[in-house]
């Protein structure tokens, strides 16, 4: 697949995730398991751990899992910035399969230790937008 094709996959999984935030839900359990690559699209899949947003769930971790924030592995609730941080591991992986710097420099900002400094969803649309991946 050429890399516009994968960078509109990517932006399929942020947009159903943005659209999961927007009606108040979080995924909980974004890693590349739980993403579906179909016929060019990408799809999030397994929603069996997700929560409402108003009412975040707190876990303990025994392990350090790669794709959960490390927020929340301290112990705090998670939140959409912790799917986001989930999202940043997506966009890494696949960024280093590919190449792309674009998708990398997201997946930085989208990692950041900081979860108030990580970009909304919307930006991150707007920055895969920006590549002009749908003309």
């Amino acid at each position: 697949m050429s890399t516009k094709t994968w960078l509109c996959i990517c932006y399929d999984i942020v947009d159903a995730l943005d659209h999961m935030h927007q009606r108040g839900y979080l995924h909980c359990d974004l890693e590349s398991n739980n993403v579906l690559v179909a016929e060019n699209k990408g799809y999030l899949i397994d929603f069996g751990k997700v929560c409402e947003i108003s009412r975040p769930k707190v876990k303990k971790y025994r392990e350090v899992y790669r794709h959960i924030a490390p927020e929340v592995l301290k112990g705090s609730p998670v939140a959409p910035a912790s799917d986001t941080y989930s999202l940043g591991r997506i966009l890494k992986e696949i960024g280093k399969t590919i190449n792309s710097s674009i998708l990398l420099q997201l997946a930085k900002a989208a990692t950041n230790p900081n979860p108030t400094q990580r970009p909304t969803l919307m930006k991150i649309l707007n920055m895969l937008n920006a590549e002009n991946i749908h003309s």
